[in-house]
């Protein structure tokens, strides 16, 4: 086994520390109530077959970590408002090599380090807030671990940090050692995202928003769920086709949907119909990535949207109502959830569950699938060891011929109910994705 830093400390930034955003605000004080449990650390597993130049793929991770700012953040705690820098030195590379061991005992050791991993608490303080763990399976195989805690990343970072490990790691192993260039600033972002949040009118946004959200069902009672406590996650896909989701993307288009919109508001139809709600509303991390330039920031930009949802009597008329829907949330984008949450429920204490649902809906832009890099093929793993804090989430991909994901806390549901609302859901993608039939000819 080796454990060590590779590479140099990028120098320290003289820029003084920032405001945290709103919603890392809240991820901070979650993490510190329940360190390595918040439910705020994301993973992503790699499986690596054939060559590998591991010395390259360490390189490789300094880059990234010299590209991009929000892999240096750490937190200033010292007992007043927190703030952030960007300056924490690059995680420990641990390696470890498993091939003496075989079958299940080999099987059982990943899962152990995967797990202690996705729990172990970051410092937030002295940073860095990631790390990564190469796991050594055969002559050939590996397997890659990375943990980034949500304070300095989001669903859509996961694919910007992995496709510029990927680029460098290719960069490296064609002998061009040049360092990565700076990306997009992570801290500009965050600076302008601030003001904006404390920018007059915010509060009373957040008051109007409360108020429209009034008499809407606060907790969906659906079918299924125990009672039952705990935030450790598991992941169900919806069982569609590759011909049910071109049909469903080429519905969206003649309806002037995004796939993001089309399947919340066909989520929200699924538990209406299951809990007999005649209105319940879906919370919506939402990335703000509006500008080419945002859609290259790696980095927590999202703030969470609640979105109000009525009765349908049909997938297609859920679905262009959703649109509405959505639209009308997407104004929030601005408003710090926490200040909607306040307005709306002033007596709101510290707890790992969101006060206004318990049905989120989020969009992920993380690669699946598998892709060759030279001589190097690399799959993405699903979902191991997280923790989820929703009831239930449903997880569309950003890439158009991948299927969603339903997001679930194993402990709170009886073990066939998931399987029940995913088969639901895709019957109404499947029903609004076909094609219209059109009467016989006379």
């Amino acid at each position: 086994m080796r454990s060590h830093v590779n590479g140099e400390v990028p120098s320290a930034t003289t820029a003084p520390p920032v405001t945290l955003t709103a919603t890392q605000e809240g991820m901070w004080i979650a993490e510190r109530l329940r360190p390595g449990r918040s439910g705020y650390h994301d993973a992503v597993t790699l499986h690596l077959s054939g060559p590998l130049d591991a010395g390259r793929l360490r390189a490789a991770f300094l880059d990234c970590h010299q590209r991009h700012d929000a892999l240096r953040l750490r937190i200033h705690d010292d007992g007043a408002a927190p703030r952030q820098s960007f300056d924490a030195p690059p995680p420990a590379w641990h390696e470890h090599d498993l091939r003496g061991l075989a079958g299940a005992r080999q099987t059982a050791d990943c899962r152990r380090r995967f797990a202690l991993d996705c729990t172990a608490p970051f410092d937030l303080v002295t940073g860095p807030l990631w790390r990564a763990r190469l796991l050594r399976l055969g002559d050939r195989e590996h397997r890659l671990t990375i943990v980034l805690h949500h304070l300095m990343t989001d669903g859509w970072s996961h694919g910007v940090f992995l496709r510029t490990l990927i680029s460098r790691y290719a960069t490296r192993l064609h002998g061009a050692g040049a360092p990565a260039s700076p990306a997009s600033s992570f801290r500009s972002w965050v600076r302008r995202r601030v003001e904006a949040e404390n920018a007059p009118g915010v509060a009373e946004r957040a008051r109007e928003a409360a108020a429209e959200l009034s008499g809407v069902p606060r907790r969906i009672a659906l079918p299924g769920l125990t009672g039952a406590t705990g935030l450790r996650g598991a992941v169900r896909a919806l069982d569609l086709e590759p011909g049910d989701l071109a049909d469903f993307n080429a519905a969206c288009a003649a309806a002037g949907v995004s796939r993001f919109m089309a399947m919340t508001s066909l989520l929200a139809l699924q538990i209406s119909r299951l809990s007999g709600a005649v209105e319940l509303m879906v919370a919506a991390p939402v990335a703000d990535r509006l500008t080419p330039e945002a859609a290259q920031v790696l980095g927590c930009t999202i703030n969470t949207v609640p979105i109000r949802f009525g009765a349908a009597a049909s997938p297609k008329d859920a679905v262009l109502a959703g649109r509405v829907s959505v639209v009308r949330a997407l104004r929030l984008l601005d408003v710090p959830y926490r200040d909607v949450i306040r307005a709306a429920e002033p007596s709101t204490g510290m707890s790992s569950a969101d006060p206004l649902t318990n049905v989120s809906c989020e969009e992920f832009n993380s690669p699946r699938g598998t892709w060759k890099v030279g001589p190097l093929t690399v799959t993405a793993l699903p979902r191991g060891e997280f923790q989820t804090r929703h009831d239930l989430t449903l997880s569309v991909p950003h890439s158009a011929a991948e299927a969603p994901e339903m997001i679930y806390p194993v402990r709170r549901w009886q073990p066939d109910a998931i399987a029940g609302i995913t088969g639901g859901l895709a019957d109404l993608v499947r029903a609004f994705g076909r094609p219209a039939r059109r009467p016989p000819a006379v």
